[in-house]
């Protein structure tokens, strides 16, 4: 019987050291199991760390120029740079990579920021302004009138009983009419021209006093000129009564008012014998009329006036912002007409000598700009050649670089600098004669502009 117990007790103690060998097993199994796992992981988490690593690497792996200078900075690039963070950096390295793989690496740390400048010299702008507005109104590219873009002018004829009175076996109004019929004919087809009689009605008795000083009247409405019709008209006028010059010059207001706007310039001729007689302010008026939105310059052509005609009809065209000429002829009156084209030929002479000065001046500007511009590229790439030159002389000191890897990165650091100044000269080179050649052009355009227009006023 206690044979059959101590058997039973052998079996047992053996069924509790299989059911210990079993866990112990499963223990070693599970913690194998869990080394196996961890190992993966951190094996998925390096795979991970490098392709992030790639991807910040891979924008620094270019070599064209104009890739490189639109770049982000570096980690450290510009004035994030700091020397000892760079270092911790570079000891990181992993070791036996290439030299070119090296420079990509301390380019994602150190690269500087090329990008304004980049945008600066890349969209240079080499566009001259238009000239100055030219005598005849006309900018870039456009012939006008050579007087202004749009000229109105309005000529006012005393047509009082004084001018009656003869000079060389013709009467003032003849003489007046032939030098007025002379000077329209002259110019340009595109000017309006409006022709105002005054004094013209009644007779130069008291009696005839008010219906004369009230005679004003448009005989010719501005319009462009019509030779027939507007000497045909002109040559009908008789002189008659008084002199009614201040209402004379208020009814032009209403003449050329309708057709008033920016860029329209409106010139009066007034030709008189004499002072006001119907007891109104010319001088008044006309600085009214000058001051007004017409703008209107008032110029007085004074036939044989006397010394106190002279000094009220001077007043009248100061007033006016415009010129004073006395004459005694008709040739004279010719010749005053003759002296305001004339007048416009110095201002073309003037405007071009104006603005091939500008052109000059323009192109020394840009010049000189995309001179700069050039060297503060020098500039930066030179300071960050030195300081990429600096960490590739110190990498030996902090990691396994081997001498012949450090000189191809050397190499690599002056080829990058090289490159960005040799853009930088090529585009300076490119721009220079594009703003030369442009600038040459457009001086000549000028000249020739001012001698079509000196030419143009000679075939008038």
């Amino acid at each position: 019987m206690k044979r059959f117990r101590y058997v039973g007790y052998l079996i047992m103690i053996a069924m509790l050291l299989i059911g210990c060998s079993d866990s112990e097993t499963e223990a070693e199994e599970q913690k194998e199991t869990n080394d196996l796992t961890e190992q993966v992981d951190e094996k998925e988490e390096d795979h991970e760390e490098n392709v992030q690593k790639d991807e910040e690497l891979e924008p620094y792996t270019t070599r064209n120029v104009e890739e490189i200078m639109q770049l982000a900075p570096g980690t450290y690039g510009e004035d994030k740079y700091d020397e000892s963070k760079i270092k911790e950096e570079i000891a990181a390295f992993p070791t036996e990579l290439s030299a070119d793989d090296y420079f990509t690496r301390l380019l994602a740390l150190t690269a500087d920021d090329y990008r304004q400048l980049y945008d600066q010299i890349a969209q240079f702008d080499i566009t001259y302004a238009d000239p100055n507005k030219s005598p005849d109104g006309s900018v870039s590219g456009e012939m006008a009138i050579p007087l202004a873009k749009e000229v109105n002018v309005a000529i006012l004829l005393d047509a009082s009983g004084s001018m009656r009175g003869e000079i060389e076996g013709r009467t003032k109004m003849e003489h007046a009419v032939l030098a007025i019929e002379s000077f329209v004919s002259m110019l340009p087809s595109s000017v309006n021209v409006s022709l105002q009689v005054y004094g013209h009605e009644g007779t130069g008795e008291e009696q005839d006093k008010s219906l004369s000083c009230e005679s004003t009247e448009v005989v010719y409405p501005l319009a462009p000129y019509n030779e027939e019709q507007f000497n045909s008209t002109l040559h009908e006028i008789s002189p008659a009564g008084w002199t009614p010059l201040a209402a004379s010059i208020t009814k032009t207001y209403d003449d050329l008012e309708s057709n008033a706007s920016d860029g329209v310039e409106n010139i009066v001729y007034i030709v008189s014998d004499g002072i006001e007689t119907c007891d109104g302010d010319p001088v008044e008026e006309a600085k009214k009329l000058n001051e007004s939105n017409v703008k209107a310059i008032v110029n007085i052509i004074g036939f044989d006036v006397d010394d106190a005609g002279q000094k009220e009809l001077k007043e009248v065209a100061e007033a006016g912002e415009g010129k004073y000429m006395t004459v005694t002829s008709q040739q004279e009156i010719e010749d005053f007409f003759n002296s305001e084209k004339r007048a416009l030929e110095k201002e073309w002479l003037s405007w071009q000598s104006e603005n091939v000065s500008n052109y000059y001046g323009s192109e020394r500007e840009m010049v000189d700009h995309v001179h700069d511009l050039k060297n503060d590229i020098y500039e930066k790439a030179n300071n960050e050649m030195e300081k990429l030159l600096a960490l590739v002389e110190i990498m030996p000191d902090i990691m396994d670089l081997d001498a012949n890897t450090g000189r191809e990165l050397a190499k690599a650091v002056r080829n990058r600098s090289n490159d960005i100044r040799v853009y930088a000269r090529d585009k300076e080179q490119q721009y220079r004669k594009e703003i030369q050649e442009q600038g040459k052009e457009s001086r000549q355009d000028v000249r020739e502009r001012a001698e079509e227009g000196r030419e143009q006023l000679e075939t008038e």
